[in-house]
């Protein structure tokens, strides 16, 4: 429940936070700005890794091995990728 608590509450109200500290101090619109930027790249980034994980899973297969390392990758980008997605600066670190 406390883990819970921290990423449904916790995390969101934090980002909400900074997302008015930087705009108070930077401007609305860069703020913005900022935000899409991040999450573009982050967007490109997970692409072209998980493109690379895929190819290395696929050659492990046909070596007739389990990718156990692709798989756990994969599983790590995903989450990597929600972070990069949500809008704010604290997920994206």
């Amino acid at each position: 429940m406390p883990y819970a608590f921290v990423v449904f509450i916790v995390v969101p109200l934090l980002e909400m936070f900074l997302l008015f500290e930087v705009a108070d101090r930077i401007g609305g619109i860069q703020t913005l700005l900022m935000v899409v930027l991040t999450a573009v790249i982050g967007v490109q980034v997970l692409k072209q890794q998980g493109f690379s994980t895929l190819l290395r899973a696929n050659d492990r297969i046909r070596q007739g091995q389990l990718p156990a390392q692709e798989i756990v990758e994969g599983m790590l980008l995903a989450v990597a990728g929600a972070m990069l997605l949500t809008p704010g600066f604290l997920t994206d670190v």
